[in-house]
Order: C-alpha cells, then structure tokens, then sequence
C-alpha cells in the first residue's frame, strides 16, 4: 500500500515539476492554423540518431538530425501517395527558398518505400526542384519520432530538441509559421 502511494507520489511530483518547468518557458506564438494544431512536445527531448538518406547528385548519403546541429530544423514526414502532403509541400519549398540557410532548413522526408526512384519523378513532375531529396524508405527514422500519420512535421532547435510538432496540413510560407520560426530563431523558448 505505501508502494502505490509513493509512485502516486512521485508521478504527481513529475507532472508538476514538468508543468512547472513549461510553464516557465515562454510559449510560442499561436496564431491561425497553428493555434489549433501547434503541440509542444518538451519531454520529448533530444532528436533520434536513427539515419535517414540524403540523395544528391546520384548518389546516397547517410545523414542523421544531428549533422544540422546549431540550426533551426522543420522536418516534414510525408510520402508521394498522401494528398495533404502533397498540398503541403509547395509551401515548405517555399519556405526553404525564402528562409532557408545557415540558420534554417527545411528537411522533407520521404517514406515511400520505392525510394529515389519513386521520389525524384514525383518532386519534378510537381516542380519542386528547390527541396533536397531526404529519404526514410523503412520508416525507421518517422517510428523513432513517434510519427502518427502523414503528414507530420517537427521543429527542432538549434540545440537539437525537438520543441514542437504539428499532424496535418499547416501553411508553412505564411505570416503565422514566420513568427513560429522567428520564436525558435531567436531563442525565445530558453528564455527564463
């Protein structure tokens, strides 16, 4: 009986010092689409090290979230047969031109099973040349993030914490993930 309430115990204590923790961090903004659907994900913590694929000038390379340390991250799960994501990835090449460099990328992650061969066709049929070929054909990389469905994006700090995740369709060139993005930029979520 004293067992069970000491666990009781401490899990309450967790909760509280997680919220406690959260609530001393400033959030982030939450406007339009990501009001609703914007989720922070603190106790997620450091990013996987499962690899993923970089396919570049013909040939793969191994690369791992941690390669980008120091920059800002969005990192889009999607596949060439999903609808959303297919809506949604002008918008994140949009994104990548307009904003991406030393300080952000835009990392879109195919989960076709085909791989280069299905993705490369797909990406310059739609016209969208300006996005890096990232693939994660066996899911291994979206199963250690905990991806639920597609499409599914992660932003993760330059410290390499994931700090957040939107499912779903979210308008990634627009004044609302601006201010999200300047938030993360500028280091407002470590603020105490």
């Amino acid at each position: 009986m004293n067992k069970n309430l000491f666990r009781a115990g401490a899990v309450l204590a967790s909760f509280l010092l997680a919220a406690g923790l959260a609530a001393a961090q400033p959030a982030p903004p939450r406007e339009g689409v990501f009001a609703d659907s914007y989720v922070e994900i603190i106790p997620f913590g450091e990013t996987p090290e499962t690899g993923f694929t970089l396919y570049e000038e013909g040939e793969e390379v191994e690369r791992q979230i941690g390669d980008f340390e120091g920059q800002l991250l969005v990192v889009n799960f999607w596949a060439t047969w999903c609808a959303p994501c297919i809506e949604e990835l002008p918008d994140l090449e949009a994104l990548q031109v307009e904003r991406g460099g030393e300080d952000l990328q835009v990392l879109t992650v195919s989960n076709d099973r085909g791989g280069a061969g299905q993705v490369l066709p797909f990406l310059e049929q739609h016209g969208l040349g300006n996005l890096d070929v990232y693939l994660d054909p066996k899911g291994e990389l979206a199963r250690e993030f905990q991806v639920r469905g597609l499409p599914t994006t992660f932003i993760v700090d330059p410290q390499g914490q994931v700090v957040g995740r939107i499912e779903g369709i979210a308008p990634w060139n627009g004044l609302e993930a601006h201010a999200l993005i300047d938030f993360y930029l500028e280091g407002r979520h470590r603020e105490e």
